[in-house]
């Protein structure tokens, strides 16, 4: 059998292979990088999604559920925002426009200074910044 002039079952490649794959979305650093962001964005979400009922609104002492949670998961994405802040904070583009419009101070507290205090300054246990 022939198909457009060519074997079909001969030397020519399957006319499907013709067809372009649809293109992979790729970022440096390969699969990894493509995990770790997946998993950065997931949290995000998680987190983001979390309702009052992860603080505790009282006056007593943190449970030993809270200060795990604290610690597994709050203290980890502090961090990481903290680095992430960072990163955007000292990329030129920021400054120009921080130091062209007078908010660098603005800028800095939002995305060094919070998350360092969030991060390391606040009591273990305690989710909510005052």
């Amino acid at each position: 059998m022939f198909y457009g002039g060519q074997n079909w079952h001969g030397s020519h490649q399957n006319y499907l292979s013709n067809f372009k794959t649809r293109p992979q979305f790729v970022i440096p650093g390969g699969e990894f990088m493509k995990r770790m962001l997946a998993f950065l964005f997931s949290l995000l979400i998680l987190l983001s999604s979390a309702s009052r009922s992860f603080a505790f609104g009282r006056d007593d002492v943190p449970t030993q559920g809270e200060i795990i949670f604290d610690l597994a998961i709050a203290r980890p994405v502090g961090l990481a925002t903290l680095i992430i802040g960072t990163s955007v904070f000292i990329s030129p583009v920021t400054i120009l426009f921080a130091l062209t419009s007078g908010s660098m101070k603005t800028v800095s507290t939002k995305f060094v200074k919070e998350p360092f205090e969030y991060t390391f300054l606040r009591p273990l246990g305690e989710l909510e910044q005052e």
